[in-house]
């Protein structure tokens, strides 16, 4: 059964990564069912018909998990990998740092393809038949051409996704093999971009020459796209340059765990607090989502050692800030103590301080 995950549904779980449907992958259905009955295909044809449209998206799950099985090599771990309309993606935890394990992952996708390419021309070849479809219809009575079509498939994926433009993977290609010759990867997603957009144009020109409204979409996405992916580049890069003490709150606010949560209220500037013992010693959080989940729930007199989170943690001041927000992400910190070295506090780093940051960037 189909478990609701957001504007996604949990489909099954294979090598430890979830498998998820975009919810609009129904909207693809209702279409192909308008092909077939605008097309008038016979019902018994359907199964077969059918076949096509779910292999396709079959073959780009298996190219999507060529691409997370190979950055688990590199010790970068997938969230999911998402099924929509125009295809697939496989969410990595993280970019591999390296370039060449970066062209590795972005080439082991295609790579899939490459050998199913391979694998149904043996099959052709055996079975003494022609290796592409004779006739320009689909004709599902015929073993060769069916075999014959899933060749072609594999082919175009495997053309559509080296087209050197994000976010294909051929985008992510020439943007590796740009930062091995330049050493800047900023520089390199700059360039990659640019060559990308300008592909689009090409295809936006002749989408409009020829009358192909899929250019133009392609040609529209690649921009849009492109630009989204420099801006997570250069937020990236300028996390990797900045420390925690250059965003660390230097003033805060502790509170007691034998307050009650309202207090947290009359607090200006802050939304998430470390919790103080009658010690002075740190044993919790109050994050800002509790905070709200208390007023929603009319329980602002609870005290906060009773409401409070036990996940908390330190991090160093010269950490860089996306690894602090790495840690914070994976530990479920919502606030963490900053120190330096010799263990000295200088202050706090929370979520919000963070998020403050990336929108400024």
């Amino acid at each position: 059964m189909l478990s609701k995950a957001g504007p996604s549904f949990n489909l099954c779980k294979i090598a430890g990564i979830p498998i998820k449907v975009h919810w609009s992958f129904s909207l693809l259905l209702v279409f192909v069912t308008y092909i077939a009955v605008t097309n008038h295909i016979p019902s018994h044809d359907l199964v077969w018909f059918y076949s096509y449209v779910l292999l396709l998206f079959v073959f780009v799950i298996m190219h999507e998990y060529g691409h997370a099985l190979t950055a688990r090599r590199y010790g970068i771990q997938t969230r999911d990998i998402i099924i929509s309309p125009i295809g697939g993606i496989a969410r990595l935890e993280r970019l591999p740092e390296n370039p060449k394990h970066e062209l590795v992952v972005a080439l082991a996708g295609p790579a899939v393809n490459v050998l199913l390419v391979i694998f149904f021309l043996i099959v052709q070849l055996v079975s003494a038949a022609s290796i592409l479809p004779m006739s320009e219809e689909l004709n599902f009575g015929s073993f060769s051409d069916f075999i014959g079509y899933l060749l072609i498939i594999n082919i175009v994926l495997v053309v559509f996704n080296m087209i050197p433009a994000f976010p294909m993977d051929g985008g992510r290609v020439l943007r590796s093999l740009l930062t091995m010759m330049i050493g800047n990867r900023l520089k390199a997603t700059r360039w990659a971009v640019w060559i990308g957009q300008t592909i689009a144009g090409f295809f936006l020109f002749a989408g409009i020459f020829w009358d192909q409204y899929m250019l133009i979409f392609i040609a529209l996405f690649v921009f849009i796209t492109a630009r989204a992916e420099y801006r997570q580049m250069k937020l990236l890069d300028r996390m990797n340059n900045s420390k925690v003490m250059d965003v660390m709150r230097h003033q805060f606010t502790l509170l007691r765990q034998d307050e009650p949560i309202r207090s947290a209220l009359n607090i200006k500037g802050e939304s998430n607090f470390l919790v103080l013992d009658q010690n002075q010693n740190i044993v919790g959080a109050l994050p800002d989502l509790f905070i709200k989940q208390a007023i929603k729930n009319n329980d602002m007199d609870a005290l906060i050692e009773n409401r409070m989170s036990r996940s908390f943690g330190a991090v160093l001041d010269s950490l860089p800030l996306s690894v602090a927000f790495k840690i914070l992400n994976e530990r479920g910190w919502a606030i963490a103590e900053v120190v330096d070295h010799q263990g000295n506090k200088k202050g706090v780093i929370d979520r919000q301080l963070l998020l403050d940051f990336m929108r400024t960037s």
